[in-house]
């Protein structure tokens, strides 16, 4: 589509971005996943699965492979009490 190769793609994408495609896609995908961790009560499974994992376990070792946490020892953390703020 744009008229070069996937590797000179990724190279011009590393040159201006710092990473490469990839590690951009899986930063996006962990920043949302910490968005719908502290702000949902969204199973870890369904936020996996709306991530594009295959399953919880592949996205609980991504989740603790980045940011240094289990999904769920982040929301016990990060999160809002959506009962109580519910109230």
């Amino acid at each position: 589509m744009l008229g070069i190769d996937r590797s000179h793609f990724c190279t011009i994408f590393k040159r201006h971005m710092g990473y490469s495609p990839k590690q951009y896609i899986q930063t996006q995908k962990m920043e949302k996943a910490k968005i719908l961790l502290e702000t949902t009560d969204m199973s870890i499974q369904a936020i996996a699965h709306l991530l594009g994992y295959g399953d919880q376990f592949a996205f609980s070792h991504a989740f603790q492979q980045n940011i240094g946490a289990s999904p769920k020892g982040w929301r016990k953390l990060h999160g809002t009490s959506l009962g109580s703020a519910l109230k």
